[in-house]
């Protein structure tokens, strides 16, 4: 894997190249990025034969993976002669001097952290798109913007507040992962997950999906290790609602019964009432016969977590539950009557719900506070609410004091979207 952007300059010598790339569709697809002419790439598709793309909207197509490397690989990489020849090319056509540009990279080079590498890289991407842009001139006032986004990146990277965008960053440091993890779930007991974003929950549980494997360490289910034989009983026997969940450009009907192995056996009428479903249904012009659209176009964010709620209770043989946010794009009301409806659902199973509505944990038999990739508090939340100081008495405090603030000393008006209008209860129609 390599920069997109990196695939345009002769001097990463890449092409040809197989490249992946992202249809009107959605869909993922490969090509041949054959030769460059120019302003425009040469492509070599296995479904349409030879065809010409201009540049820019070719790397506008491809699909854009990440994936964690090691910090030390990483700088290997970013320090090699491949990877500086690029480097250098980006220095030069911002009109650096050649002492400049050899400064630079040698004070980036000499340090043997990843970090400085990285800083000068997107700093560099950064200063480019301005100048190409209009908003810089090449040369000495480059040079000057470019060494204080250096300084700034150099802060950023190192947890200092962010400043470039992330697009121009080819490598950040990985979210926190589990780490010193040493967990015991009871089979049936409900545990609910909290902590800030990025501080390692859904790595918790992608433990259990497969996503990742422990460096160290085993995971056991039923007294069996989570090995390939075991984790795929276990996902025929895992509900996963999250909104990464695939909504298919097919029917309701179609999209509710996915990921079901047999003949449902489980009443489509129930599933409906218990996801809220009943007045999603009753706009759509065909029913359950409606097709969604691509990414579920038809429906809005918080219809389509209950699409994918809907799916995940029609599952027979559940025996572990796992909702990642469930109910992202619904108003708190509604989360809370739907948590406390799936909850009953899947009494007596095994459910991991993790959530940014800390209030609504209270009623689980356990809680788990994770930050920076380990459990640093676990019990039940009555107990944890009732220690002076803890993690979770202070995320308990902070959102009551939002929710206080944001209903005091400010006049709410409350809008509504009617058949296209933008609608102010007690008023007319607006715009």
């Amino acid at each position: 894997m390599t920069p997109v952007d990196h695939l345009l300059l002769p001097e990463a010598a890449l092409l040809p190249a197989l490249i992946v790339v992202r249809l009107p569709s959605g869909l993922t697809h490969f090509v041949v990025a054959w030769r460059r002419h120019g302003r425009f790439m040469q492509v070599m598709d296995p479904a349409t034969g030879r065809r010409w793309r201009a540049c820019r909207q070719f790397l506008g197509e491809i699909y854009v993976h990440t994936h964690p490397v090691a910090a030390a690989a990483w700088r290997e990489w970013a320090g090699s002669e491949e990877s500086l020849s690029v480097l250098r090319r980006r220095l030069r056509d911002l009109q650096l001097s050649s002492r400049t540009v050899t400064e630079m990279i040698a004070t980036a080079s000499a340090d043997p952290d990843w970090r400085s590498l990285a800083a000068l890289d997107a700093a560099t991407r950064t200063a480019t798109a301005i100048t190409q842009a209009g908003g810089l001139r090449r040369g000495r006032q480059s040079a000057r913007v470019l060494a204080a986004l250096v300084d700034r990146a150099q802060s950023e990277v190192r947890g200092g507040a962010p400043l470039l965008p992330a697009p121009y960053w080819s490598v950040r440091p990985a979210p926190a992962g589990p780490d010193g993890i040493d967990l015991d779930i009871a089979p049936g007991s409900h545990v609910a997950i909290v902590g800030q974003s990025g501080s390692g929950k859904s790595s918790l549980v992608g433990l259990l999906l497969g996503w990742h494997r422990p460096a160290t360490g085993q995971v056991v289910v039923d007294n069996e290790l989570l090995d390939g034989r075991c984790l795929k009983r276990l996902r025929r026997e895992t509900a996963w609602v999250d909104p990464a969940v695939q909504i298919w450009n097919r029917s309701l009907l179609e999209n509710l019964r996915y990921g079901a192995l047999s003949a449902a056996t489980v009443p489509l009428g129930a599933v409906i009432e218990a996801a809220a479903l009943r007045g999603v249904l009753e706009k759509l012009p065909d029913g359950l016969q409606t097709v969604l659209g691509e990414g579920g176009a038809l429906v809005s964010g918080g219809e389509g977590q209950r699409v994918r709620l809907g799916r995940s209770l029609l599952r027979p043989g559940v025996r572990l539950a796992i909702l990642d946010e469930p109910f992202r794009g619904l108003d708190r009301e509604r989360r809370r009557e739907l948590l406390a409806q799936t909850r009953a659902w899947w009494r007596g199973i095994t459910l991991v719900c993790i959530t940014h509505d800390v209030g609504e944990t209270h009623t689980f038999n356990r809680v788990l506070v994770v930050e920076d990739g380990r459990i640093v508090e676990d019990g039940s939340p009555a107990a944890l609410a009732a220690q002076a100081g803890s993690r979770y008495r202070s995320m308990l405090d902070a959102e009551a004091a939002v929710r206080q603030e944001l209903g005091t000393g400010v006049a709410w008006r409350r809008l509504r979207l009617e058949e296209g209008q933008l609608c102010e209860d007690g008023h007319g129609a607006g715009k």
